[in-house]
């Protein structure tokens, strides 16, 4: 039986580089050429990707890359393919997952023809056209290497569906939609042919995942209408790509391995811990003093390189090339390591388990005009820290929750110094009295609260007493500034936790003890009203001193 081009491309795809290299340079037809490198990149995914975008992929690939690698060239063509493939693939933030699965083997199955109807989902409508637009753009950009070797592309649509005829072959749909949006009954707009492939990309959102109604919802969505949207015939593909965002969320569901008809499987970026912790928390205790200004960090590095030997004993890490380990631990210092292990291992932390350890917050106490810091002896004079208060209203009575003011100061080299806090069951007027005795208590020129109604009784009362004290040469000159609260109250909160696990916010050793039990009780506690003050007032003096770059490592650097 002669050979055919499917067994050509295969067999050209199977030669070590230099030898298709070889190859291909032994051939003087341009059009011979190109026909190589169309039949080895039908089955080498990783020159294909290197070959149409080598500023994206110009490092090496990991263990990820090359699960989903092989997960796309498992499959044939949606017209001679059988059965369904179901694949979840939980992955770390930052480790190109959407880059890889719902762009570039998106892009490998449209030109090759193995797909006809494309759907791609995402939490919200607004990631999933950008996933459309990018894919949209790289078929309209006639100067690419993609549109050289496999075009000429003609596009139809625009960002909220598409089609692509690739070298005059049938067109290809593409249909980007949102969680909340029925893809079950799409069909090919002029093929009238069910989705051949379907991408679940994000598709959880962070704050939805957290109420379970709405979990239950996604889950339905998916095995209701996402499962039964294919071709009755059979051969539909789903891939299922994202981060784990609870324990209880769809992708926890699909990568717990009790899923019939799923394959799944969940990567984490420290794949396996170091075994000197011990040398780890020194590192870490370089890291978090601010008081050594622009060298903290790289005298943390320089700790890390001179122990790097037994500091990495017993670690393997994803992709070293991309987050080292000395990185990944910046993150773990930085952002708290429940946000890490949700982020990067896939690992979520029940969100009803204890956030805060007050028996671990940094403590001062006050001398006269002077901070000392518990543990240190530093001293911090009160008049050079930059001050503020934050007002937590509520209407008081018994059953209503506290009224809460923190007051904070800043230093300058970042530490937040929680130095009062004022928490009462009592009326509005008790509470705005309370404000003006902090204020002069610790002279605060201006402080904030939350305009959740209050807005009268301080456009009203405030000035009256401030003109009173004027007039009777008391401390007069402070101002209140109200400002709304948009985000979720228990993120914000929770947000605080590196900053007192670092000792970037540090508490005042005469704070109610009602504060560390609302602490030691959170999230679950019936009151947090404290510690929503003290969030507020440390976000008003600045907020985290340290910040990692969130810049994605694939847009930063390439691959």
């Amino acid at each position: 039986m002669p050979e055919t081009w499917s067994d050509l491309a295969r067999r050209a795809a199977t030669l070590p580089p230099s030898d298709f290299a070889a190859l291909w340079e032994s051939q003087d037809d341009e059009a011979t050429r190109r026909e190589l490198l169309r039949g080895r990149f039908r089955w080498d995914l990783e020159g294909f990707c290197r070959f149409c975008w080598p500023d994206r992929f110009n490092l090496p690939f990991n263990a990820l890359h090359h699960d989903l690698f092989d997960v796309a060239q498992s499959r044939e063509a949606w017209d001679v393919r059988t059965g369904t493939l179901r694949d979840a693939v939980a992955a770390p933030r930052g480790y190109a997952k959407s880059t890889i699965s719902t762009f570039a083997l998106v892009v490998h199955r449209i030109v090759y023809g193995l797909e006809a109807f494309v759907v791609v989902a995402s939490a919200e409508s607004e990631l999933a056209e950008d996933f459309s637009r990018d894919l949209l753009e790289a078929f309209r950009d006639k100067e690419s290497p993609l549109s050289e070797l496999y075009g000429p592309f003609a596009v139809t649509g625009g960002v909220e569906g598409w089609r692509v005829s690739v070298r005059g072959a049938p067109p290809v749909a593409f249909l980007p939609r949102s969680e909340r949006s029925a893809i079950r009954g799409r069909k090919h707009p002029t093929r009238g042919i069910r989705p051949t492939l379907i991408v679940l990309d994000d598709a959880e959102d962070k704050l939805r995942v957290l109420n379970p109604r709405l979990r239950n919802f996604t889950w339905s969505w998916l095995t209701k209408d996402v499962a039964k949207a294919g071709r009755k015939e059979g051969g539909t593909d789903i891939w299922v790509r994202g981060t784990v965002l609870h324990q209880y969320a769809m992708l926890a569901r699909l990568v717990g391995g009790k899923e019939h008809g799923w394959q799944a499987r969940k990567y984490k970026a420290i794949v396996r811990w170091p075994e000197r912790a011990d040398l780890w928390e020194r590192c870490r205790a370089i890291w978090t003093d601010l008081t050594l200004g622009e060298h903290r960090a790289p005298m943390a590095r320089a700790f890390f390189e001179q122990h790097r030997a037994e500091m990495e004993r017993g670690a393997e890490v994803l992709d070293p090339e991309v987050e080292d380990l000395f990185r990944l631990h910046e993150q773990i210092w930085a952002e708290g390591l429940a946000a890490f292990l949700q982020e990067k291992q896939n690992d979520p932390i029940d969100p009803s388990a204890r956030v805060f350890d007050p028996e671990r917050w940094a403590r001062f106490r006050v001398e006269g005009d002077e901070l000392i810091v518990h543990g240190t002896g530093r001293r911090v004079p009160i008049w050079s820290l930059r001050r503020t208060l934050w007002w937590d209203p509520t209407v008081g009575g018994p059953s209503s929750d506290y009224g809460a003011i923190a007051v904070g100061g800043r230093d300058g080299f970042g530490y937040t110094y929680v130095l009062d806090l004022w928490m009462q069951q009592a009326p509005p007027d008790a509470q705005l009295a309370a404000c003006w005795t902090l204020a002069e208590r610790w002279r605060i020129a201006q402080g904030g609260f939350e305009d959740n109604g209050f807005q009268e009784l301080v456009a009203k009362a405030l000035p009256r007493e401030r003109e009173e004290r004027r007039e009777a040469g008391r401390f007069w000159r402070f101002e209140l500034v109200g400002e709304p609260s948009t985000t979720n109250k228990e993120q914000r909160i929770a947000g605080i936790q590196p900053d007192a696990a670092n000792g970037w916010l540090l508490f005042s050793d005469r704070l109610p003890a009602e504060l560390v039990q609302q602490a030691e009780s959170f999230p679950t506690g019936d009151h947090d009203d404290g510690l929503d003050a003290v969030e507020r007032v440390h976000t008003a003096l600045g907020g985290t001193p340290i910040e990692l770059s969130q810049e994605p490592w694939w847009e930063a650097r390439g691959r």
